[in-house]
């Protein structure tokens, strides 16, 4: 998929009211792809919800165990 397919994915499921967390939870279980390009897919995040440098780290801090849904919730409320 190319970025702004992947952006417009991102923006369509918070647009369903999810929250950072159902949606990094949706991403990494419904498109393995996405996961296995985690600077590239972290940085579709960025674009997506105009994050800073620091939230787009604590969105793969998440992914890889060192942050809790709770922390992510609080840092990146969409």
């Amino acid at each position: 998929m190319a970025e702004q397919d992947w952006v417009a994915e991102l923006r369509r499921l918070s647009g369903l009211g999810m929250d950072i967390v159902r949606i990094a939870e949706h991403m990494r279980d419904t498109h393995p792809e996405f996961r296995q390009r985690s600077i590239v897919a972290l940085n579709h995040y960025r674009v997506a919800f105009d994050l800073s440098i620091r939230q787009m780290q604590d969105i793969g801090g998440w992914y890889e165990g060192g942050l809790s849904a709770e922390h992510l919730r609080q840092e990146i409320p969409l």
